[in-house]
């Protein structure tokens, strides 16, 4: 165990700005999956305990926004505050839906940032892909009908998110 938390300080330590997001988007995906377990099981109480977890991670990818003039600064940072509610809307609720659509965003962001990561590292992207897992938009309904989602993903019922761009690389 010592071994494995010693690899992932130094990981930390010695990644990207980009790296580092990566690393906070699988997380905070891997972490809705276990609340999703928990919340078939019944177990109400260890899926909240966890939702603040991925509350803190959103937090912190929101805070990662550093420059308000970067023309992509506000549709980001507008995802991430939907996010946000979204999650504290699936403590209060339980949700799995909500979940769902909460961790298929996560996983566009993540995708998004394993190919800037893997293009940062020199690493050919489209040798690194599963053939068979070609990425694909997600569309999910509902997400434009709050305004703050709405804003963040073009004003639309139905809305395609595609991805993000690091603001701060």
């Amino acid at each position: 165990m010592l071994d494995q938390e010693s690899f992932l300080s130094q990981e930390i330590e010695s990644s990207s700005p980009a790296k580092l997001r990566w690393l906070l988007l699988r997380k905070a995906h891997g972490v809705c999956e276990m609340i999703d377990g928990f919340i078939a099981r019944g177990e109400k109480q260890q899926a909240q305990n966890w939702l603040v977890l991925v509350h803190e991670i959103l937090n912190e990818l929101l805070s990662g926004i550093t420059d308000p003039k970067h023309p992509s600064a506000k549709v980001i940072s507008d995802l991430y505050v939907f996010l946000i509610k979204e999650t504290y809307s699936v403590s209060q609720s339980l949700c799995r839906v909500k979940l769902k659509e909460v961790r298929d965003i996560l996983e566009i962001e993540l995708l998004t940032w394993d190919l800037f990561v893997k293009k940062e590292n020199g690493q050919s992207v489209v040798s690194s892909l599963n053939p068979a897992a070609q990425f694909t938009p997600h569309f999910i309904a509902g997400i434009g009908r709050t305004e703050s989602a709405s804003s963040a993903v073009g004003g639309f019922g139905q809305a395609s998110i595609e991805g993000s761009l690091n603001i701060e690389a």
